[in-house]
């Protein structure tokens, strides 16, 4: 019966693995619903948002605001948003994974800025940069959390140190969907239209708000107005993308426990199976011993 204990230690070390899973499962599920309340309050402004600034550095494209100050320099900074934990599928590979490819196919001096524990050791590990950490951000980060973040990037952007800022992170589709993707955040301009047509969910809104020809009016003046708005636009893109992250981060988890909680499932059913037939076959075979042994003494 020696296999036989291995089989019912093997259930019982699975069974004990399946409780985990499916209490992480639980948990996870419990911030992402926190964390998709979050998206769901900032991704409508903050689109919004983003659609007015496009068109606002379109209708003063010389007014001599840091934020607007296109550069051909290629000195670039990247904010790569990952989490500090794992056990969640391939959310971290991915996009980790959109980072290299990124930089790989745009020539240029790259400096990295991360916020989340794997894209920091994953830099390190291929040799790339990075300047700043800020993996110590709350699960669940307030605005308040993130300024830190916001200040680093913009100081560093208008002291001249970098033509660009990037972030990458993943975009928060739904809780079965998410995808990594790149946004430039400083300079204003365009292409920031560009990314909204390719993240909006419905894409003819996006399109329809992009195209749409608006007349400012300023007050008290457009210099003042744009001094003060332009910093809080960015830092709304960097919150929202830091609250997808979070999201994505939470769902991804939630689906990848509830996998292992299943295959855990499957596999003691398994070995149960295994474990009877191994006992009934062994009984059997007493059985059999026994009824032998009887009718030899018959004889």
């Amino acid at each position: 019966m020696a296999k036989g204990l291995d089989l019912r230690r093997r259930i019982k070390s699975i069974k004990g693995i399946r409780s985990v899973t499916k209490a992480m499962e639980m948990v996870s599920a419990s911030k992402m619903r926190k964390a998709q309340d979050q998206v769901l309050k900032v991704k409508s402004y903050s689109e919004k948002a983003l659609e007015i600034l496009a068109s606002i550095s379109e209708k003063v494209p010389n007014y001599p605001h840091y934020l607007l100050k296109k550069s051909d320099g290629k000195k670039y900074l990247v904010l790569l948003i990952t989490s500090n934990k794992g056990l969640c599928g391939s959310l971290n590979s991915n996009a980790i994974r959109k980072t290299i490819e990124f930089i790989g196919g745009k020539d240029g001096e790259y400096t990295f800025v991360t916020l989340g524990k794997k894209g920091r050791d994953a830099l390190f590990r291929l040799g790339h940069k990075v300047e700043a950490d800020f993996s110590d951000v709350a699960d669940n980060p307030s605005l308040l959390d993130i300024s830190p973040v916001t200040k680093y990037l913009l100081e560093a952007y208008k002291k001249g140190n970098y033509d660009r800022v990037y972030i990458v992170y993943t975009h928060f589709l739904s809780i079965l969907k998410q995808k990594p993707v790149v946004k430039r955040v400083v300079p204003l301009g365009k292409d920031i239209t560009n990314f909204l047509k390719d993240v909006y969910t419905n894409k003819k809104d996006a399109e329809a708000g992009a195209e749409v020809d608006y007349e400012y009016v300023f007050e008290p003046t457009p210099s003042e107005v744009l001094d003060d708005i332009l910093p809080r636009f960015v830092e709304m893109q960097i919150y929202q993308s830091v609250l997808e992250g979070s999201a994505s981060e939470h769902s991804s988890r939630m689906v990848a426990m509830k996998n292992a909680t299943e295959a855990a499932g499957e596999l003691i059913d398994l070995l149960t199976l295994t474990y009877n037939k191994l006992r009934q076959s062994s009984i059997t075979q007493e059985i059999a011993e026994i009824v032998g042994g009887v009718e030899a003494l018959k004889n």
